[in-house]
């Protein structure tokens, strides 16, 4: 995952499947937005954008599912 900000300016947030031969499920949300639930293939990513909070932070909690494996993080 890479994230790049700078101040007054969007934040962009990339996933990228690097796996080998493995479908990666990504499932992204907001307390306000909700991104859904996608298959990432082989080399596919999901990005979005979003602008600075001045009211406290923005937080995203993701999960990532890779066969029976989940992984969650907050960025």
């Amino acid at each position: 995952m890479i994230i790049m900000a700078r101040p007054s300016v969007q934040v962009s947030v990339y996933i990228t499947n690097l796996l080998t031969k493995k479908i990666l499920i990504v499932h992204c949300r907001s307390k306000d937005d909700d991104l859904g639930a996608h298959a990432l293939a082989v080399g596919s990513n999901i990005h979005w954008s979003f602008g600075p909070s001045f009211v406290g932070r923005t937080l995203f909690w993701c999960k990532l599912v890779v066969q029976d494996r989940r992984i969650s993080f907050v960025a």
